[in-house]
């Protein structure tokens, strides 16, 4: 595995969970330390902390500390969230602080949004079922439509991806024998979606929404993969659990211990998704010293690691 020499300590809040179980797909020893007493019976907790193994400590023990002070020295990475306190390295000045902001790492996901602060500054919000900033003259276009058993992506595109998703869709339509309204008189090769105002944007949708209502979302998925249509059916997380695709990668995975199946791990190393080691609270064993204290067993290094 890519970090099965690496020692991470995860003391992190729900912030950082998936920063751990990142690093545990990929090979790492993961350590969630957990305070006595936490609910790790939730869901989202077993999702993310899945392929770890959990130390409880109480870290107002002198003890406890000490236990953690042995584990943090054997470390090579320690994620921590603002919420936890970083009182280790401050006090000895080991290791290298990299603090990343969850609000710079998911700026590539927002889209065009930054550029209208930076730009215009306006901040945009959330459009619901439509999506904003496409038209000149301000119009928004549905992206979640209504069908028989759920919701449709589908948004009018500009373009020659969009012009044969467009085509395509108005015959199908007309195959069906349905209602074209003003979609029978655009000739898409010349048609743009940023010129058009909301008057005519709602004029094109109306029949399209007729159309999808009466569709399932399997139907959409097949004739709209057979037309090479851009679009796409909103899964359910009981479709997601069902999906043939994902059983046929081997993408959920079962764990000693629990009753319940996961996510496996996002990589595929030399052709073969790595199996999960570890179910949700499977327990860090201490090792006993031949004091009365007992000590933390210290994992083997790598060569070449920070002390």
């Amino acid at each position: 595995m890519l970090l099965s020499h690496v020692l991470v300590i995860d003391a992190t809040d729900r912030l950082g969970w998936l920063a751990g179980r990142v690093l545990a797909d990929l090979g790492a020893d993961v350590i969630k330390l957990e305070s006595p007493g936490t609910d790790r019976s939730r869901a989202d907790w077993r999702a993310f902390n899945v392929n770890k193994r959990m130390l409880e400590l109480d870290l107002q023990s002198s003890t406890e500390r000490a236990r953690l002070e042995d584990l943090l020295r054997a470390a090579d990475i320690c994620l921590l969230t603002p919420s936890v306190s970083s009182a280790h390295r401050d006090a000895t000045g080991r290791g290298d602080l990299v603090d990343v902001s969850a609000q710079a790492s998911v700026v590539t996901a927002l889209s065009h949004a930054p550029a209208f602060v930076d730009l215009l500054g306006l901040e945009p919000t959330r459009a619901g079922a439509f999506m904003t900033g496409r038209s000149i003259k301000g119009a928004r276009y549905r992206v979640f439509w209504p069908c028989r058993d759920g919701y449709i992506n589908f948004i009018f595109y500009g373009g020659v991806a969009g012009r044969r998703t467009n085509e395509q869709l108005v015959a199908w339509m007309r195959e069906r024998g349905a209602e074209l309204g003003a979609l029978a008189a655009i000739d898409w090769k010349v048609w743009d979606p940023t010129k058009a105002d909301q008057s005519e944007v709602d004029a094109i949708e109306a029949p399209v929404a007729n159309f999808f209502a009466r569709l399932s979302k399997r139907e959409f998925l097949t004739e709209g993969h057979r037309r090479e249509m851009l679009g796409y059916p909103v899964s359910t997380v009981a479709d997601i659990a069902s999906d043939p695709q994902l059983a046929a990668r081997g993408f959920f995975q079962a764990v000693a211990d629990a009753a319940e199946r996961f996510c496996g791990s996002f990589a595929v190393i030399d052709g073969a998704r790595p199996p999960l080691r570890h179910a949700p609270g499977a327990p860090f064993a201490a090792a006993k010293s031949a004091q009365a204290e007992p000590a933390m067993a210290e994992p083997p290094r790598r060569a070449g690691s920070r002390p």
